[in-house]
Formats: structure tokens, sequence, C-alpha cells
């Protein structure tokens, strides 16, 4: 996972809509306990959406979910070392968001 670095980036207000509604296009299209899919999504968008964005949030929510109810992911032994580092930093995430 890669951390966001800061970026200068000036956008129009309907460069973010549409940035965003793309995106959201592209959450949704994810079939439903694709983590592997929401993964890419995130590591191609996280350059572009502050970490704290709702929609970057919303990924990392839906692949904390995953993680643990997915075959080979309920329980924490079976996690290979970058799938609990992932799913702690997002944790971390969250909880510092909320």
């Amino acid at each position: 996972m890669r951390k966001a670095a800061k970026v200068s980036l000036f956008l129009t207000v309907s460069e973010v809509g549409e940035l965003e509604k793309s995106l959201t296009n592209k959450i949704e299209d994810t079939v439903a306990g694709d983590a592997k899919a929401l993964e890419q999504i995130l590591e191609d968008h996280c350059l572009k959406f502050h970490p704290q964005h709702y929609l970057i949030l919303i990924i990392k929510w839906l692949l904390i979910n995953i993680y643990g109810r997915q075959p080979g992911m309920v329980f924490v032994t079976e996690f290979s070392h970058g799938t609990l580092e992932n799913r702690s930093f997002f944790l971390i995430a969250l909880y510092r968001v909320f």
C-alpha cells in the first residue's frame, strides 16, 4: 500500500465531480467481496484523493470487512503479512476520522 504524497493539484468543481463519479462507478462495478479489485482501485486513486475522502474511506471500510470474511482470511492467523498490515493501516485510518 502506497501512502499518499502531498500533491498540488488544482481542479475545477466539475472536474472533481467527474473524478468522484468515476471512482464511485468503479466501486459499484466491483464484484462484491473482490478484495484484489478494491485494492487495485485504492492503489490507482490514493494519490488523487485525500486519505480521508469519503470514497477512499468507503474502500478501506469495504476491505476491512472483506478481509474478515473471505475464505482463508477469517482468522488473523490466516492473513498474509501484507494483508494484515493493510487491515491495520485501514483500521487506524478509519479510527482517526471517527
